[in-house]
């Protein structure tokens, strides 16, 4: 009792009347965005997202809080034409997969479902992170786990598996790959996902199977 929340916020709120990004905010925002893009968001002093940063396991072990409670995949426009990869169930389901412009694939208690960016960037504060033009593969360390070996206890791989082990196989080799090839699996994989169960443990970011937002 009596303690101080401190920076970002020193008072906890539940349903905020507005945020500090703006409309304005937003335009400038979609001008800049490309599909991959991998969108930070956070609140100040927002109920959950102290509850987020308190109770995690980067804070328990002595780092310290991040600024940022959800993240979630930019997908750019989906169409009627990407939902084959949405697992049957839910391709019809409006509430999970809709199509439309500039869309957000994120998983929150519900799991795995899209959403309009405008909804998404209702925060405020927002980092958005890029894959470089062309990714290679850094060299192992002697004795480093190699990290297929962590991928344990999965379903039967999907069509994107297949083409994620393609891309690791062309890394491996000491070969690029253009980021676009990459956001291009990593759109259909997160669009396979559709539907999923959310991970409320959070802890395992070893598991493939299992999503939190991260």
């Amino acid at each position: 009792a009596g303690e101080t929340l401190g920076w970002p916020s020193a008072y906890l709120v539940e349903n905020p009347r507005g945020y500090r990004i703006s409309g304005r905010d937003s335009r400038q925002i979609l001008n800049l965005l490309q599909p991959g893009d991998i969108l930070l968001r956070g609140y100040e002093g927002y109920v959950d997202g102290e509850f987020i940063r308190r109770s995690a396991r980067t804070s328990a072990s002595g780092f310290a809080p991040g600024w940022y409670t959800h993240v979630a995949l930019f997908a750019g426009d989906l169409t009627a034409s990407d939902a084959h990869h949405v697992p049957a169930v839910f391709k019809d389901r409006s509430d999970y997969f809709a199509i439309g412009p500039e869309m957000v694939i994120h998983s929150m208690a519900k799991g795995v479902h899209t959403e309009d960016v405008l909804t998404f960037l209702r925060c405020d504060y927002l980092a958005v992170l890029r894959l470089p033009p062309v990714l290679k593969q850094e060299p192992h360390a002697p004795g480093q786990p190699h990290h297929a070996a962590h991928r344990q206890h999965r379903p039967a791989p999907s069509p994107s598996d297949l083409r994620c082990a393609e891309l690791v196989q062309v890394l491996e080799a000491g070969q690029s790959v253009a980021r676009d090839v990459a956001v291009d699996v990593a759109r259909q994989s997160a669009l396979e996902k559709i539907g999923h169960a959310y991970d409320f443990d959070c802890s395992d970011t070893q598991q493939f199977h299992r999503f939190s937002c991260a």
